[in-house]
């Protein structure tokens, strides 16, 4: 039923998305907009340049950069031809202060990087059409230049901002806006269904192809609106409801009347819930912190399970190792680099609480509660594990597995740190090898 409610949740989103797109394309109002009031707009690995001053971002760099966080938004050239930027320089900055522009098509790798501008030309509608665009592609050399004109590039989905002075100066930037000018020329007017497209159409029922075919179709070829059809005339959120029911039926029945575990069921099904709300998403920033201190006050109530375990768990450590090596070399998609190493340790704290929550919290209290073999409180923690992934279909279906693995190991073994590393690196691996057509991201709820 949530592989139900996943498809119906996602179909609705994308199909209201891409009205709204249409819409505003109509109208000549598809402008895309960035408030600058916080660093949540900056891709993290640029906000060492930046403090957040007011409602402004500010800089007292030499040479400051900026890399907006494109938040799933895709610029079209064809109809997006104007950029403003809202900020202001300091009067002792040096006059002949000037910027770089840096669009990219990432997907290709594909550069597109403006001549030099006059940092004067900062709250002004600057044409791009009339901009010179250096290409620079992966493999070519730099001797080689070519250029191209703006509206004849396919589809952007990045943009970096490079300023320069002769000497730090102080840039404050208020906020930036990528104008349509353009009316949009679509080749076929009428929608057309993602079954008529795409074969088998099977693979239009799995959020993360639908995911795909939305790039593909919608925001790059941008040729013919693309539609997801619905399961059912139900409503969407009938499907949740009924999972809600038939759970916590299934609990009254097999936990002699205890409601610890109807309790747990209802917490998962509300966060669930929650993560699906359009607000979640936009008060994210302003919520990080209560989830932060949730978080501290669990581990600080388990806090005994960090200790030495009794038992080694061999065969975890084991097994995570050896299907991790078969995974990298008969399924990797792309050449394994030193990120994933990179990225190791940092993953491996958010596994670890994850599978304190898998562990102990919740198969250890299911565990009491119901009247279950292990192996069956292993499926039911799975299952629980899973539909926390709505409505990532690829996510639900590895979770599933790999959640059922891990708390019957934590049942079998009650080792935290062989599961947190058994989380870490299998889903790092999986997030290497997956297709980006098959699982374009990990992000669950509304953030999918």
């Amino acid at each position: 039923m949530m592989m139900v409610f996943s498809h119906e949740y996602y179909s609705q989103k994308v199909n209201q998305a891409n009205q709204q797109q249409l819409t505003k394309t109509q109208q000549l109002d598809w402008h895309l907009t960035w408030s600058l009031d916080s660093k949540s707009a900056i891709v993290s690995s640029f906000e060492s340049d930046w403090q957040v001053v007011g409602h402004a971002v500010t800089s007292s760099e030499k040479n400051p950069e900026l890399s907006l966080d494109m938040q799933g938004k895709v610029i079209d050239p064809t109809i997006h031809q104007s950029l403003l930027v809202q900020g202001e320089i300091s009067q002792e900055a040096p006059a002949n202060g000037r910027f770089k522009l840096e669009f990219s098509d990432q997907r290709n790798q594909i550069y597109y990087v403006s001549e030099d501008l006059s940092i004067k030309l900062l709250n002004q509608d600057l044409d791009l059409s009339s901009l010179r665009w250096q290409v620079i592609k992966p493999g070519v050399s730099s001797s080689n230049e070519s250029y191209a004109i703006w509206s004849n590039i396919a589809f952007l989905d990045a943009l970096v901002m490079r300023f320069y002075f002769t000497a730090p100066s102080s840039l404050v930037l208020n906020g930036i806006q990528i104008k349509q000018t353009q009316a949009k020329k679509w080749t076929v007017d009428s929608p057309i269904n993602c079954q008529q497209l795409h074969l088998p159409a099977a693979r239009c029922w799995v959020s993360n192809q639908m995911r795909h075919f939305n790039l593909q179709q919608n925001l790059i070829l941008n040729n013919q609106l693309l539609v997801q059809s619905r399961v059912s005339p139900l409503p969407v959120w009938s499907w949740f409801w009924l999972s809600v029911g038939l759970m916590t039926l299934l609990f009254l029945l097999r936990a002699n009347k205890s409601l610890t575990t109807v309790l747990i069921t209802l917490a998962v099904f509300v966060a669930i819930a929650l993560v699906h709300q359009d607000w979640v998403a936009t008060n994210f920033s302003l919520l990080r912190w209560p989830l932060l201190a949730l978080l501290l006050i669990l581990l600080w109530q388990n806090k005994h399970w960090l200790a030495l375990p009794e038992h080694p768990a061999a065969p975890v450590w084991l097994i995570s190792l050896s299907l991790s090596m078969v995974l990298l070399l008969g399924l990797a998609t792309r050449p394994v680099g030193l990120e994933l190493l990179f990225d190791f340790p940092q993953y491996l704290l958010w596994a670890c609480v994850q599978q304190l929550l898998l562990g102990p919290v919740v198969s250890r209290l299911l565990f009491k509660q119901l009247n279950m073999p292990k192996g069956m409180i292993a499926v039911v923690v799975g299952v629980l594990f899973s539909i926390i992934h709505a409505p990532n279909h690829v996510l639900m279906a590895a979770t599933l597995l790999a959640g059922m693995a891990w708390s019957y190991a934590w049942l079998k073994y009650e080792n935290l740190y062989a599961n947190a590393f058994s989380h870490a690196l299998l889903a790092l691996v999986f997030y290497q090898i997956m297709p980006e057509a098959w699982l374009g991201s990990a992000r669950i709820g509304v953030f999918f």
